[in-house]
C-alpha cells in the first residue's frame, strides 16, 4: 500500500481524510500552548476511492443478482423508513467485521446471498450517503475494490421511486 507522510498543523484536524496520527514525542511535553506539529500518514486506499452511483444504477442494480447492495442503516431504520428492493443490511458497525472475519458458509447462511470476493461489485447505501461513504472506505482499506457509494442514500430513492 502506498503511502506519504504531509506536515500539516493542528487545525487541519477536522478533515475527513482517514488518517493515521503520530505525535513526535519531543512535542508532547511541550504544554498545549506549544505550536505541536503533527505527521500525518495519508493511505490511499484505492484508484475507485470515492465512486459513487446515482439512482438509475441502484435501481438497475436492484435486480442484478451480480451486484450486492448492502445497507449500513440499523435494522430499525430499515423497519421506520423501508428498504431498498434487493439490499442486505449490514450496520456500519458490524461491516468491517462480517467483510474480513465471516467465513462464505456462515455469510450465505446469515444473508442468504454469497459473501462478495474482493473483485465482487458492493454499493453501500444508508440515509443519505455519509455512512455508506464510510463503509466505502473499510471495505477498499480490506481490498474490495469495486466498492461503491450511493450519495443520495435512502431518503434520494425514496423520492425518485415513488415517481
Amino acid at each position: 500500500m502506498n503511502s506519504r507522510i504531509v506536515f500539516l498543523s493542528r487545525s487541519f484536524l477536522r478533515s475527513t481524510l482517514r488518517v493515521n496520527y503520530v505525535f513526535r514525542n519531543e512535542y508532547k511535553s511541550k504544554g498545549p500552548n506549544y505550536f505541536a506539529p503533527l505527521y500525518i500518514q495519508h493511505h490511499w486506499f484505492s484508484t475507485n476511492k470515492g465512486q459513487t452511483v446515482s439512482f438509475e444504477e441502484v435501481k438497475q442494480n436492484s435486480v442484478n443478482k451480480g451486484v450486492l447492495i448492502i445497507d449500513v442503516r440499523e435494522p430499525t431504520e430499515l423497519i421506520e423508513h423501508g428498504v431498498i428492493p434487493g439490499s442486505i443490511n449490514i450496520p456500519l458497525g458490524e461491516v468491517e467485521q462480517v467483510l474480513r472475519d465471516t467465513s462464505d458458509k456462515d455469510f450465505h447462511k446469515k444473508y442468504g446471498v454469497p459473501k462478495p470476493t474482493t473483485s465482487s461489485p458492493i454499493i453501500f447505501s444508508c440515509m443519505k450517503g455519509a455512512r455508506s461513504e464510510k463503509a466505502q472506505n473499510l471495505a477498499l482499506q480490506l481490498g474490495y475494490k469495486e466498492s461503491k457509494n450511493y450519495l443520495g442514500g435512502w431518503n434520494d430513492w425514496a423520492e425518485k421511486s415513488v415517481k
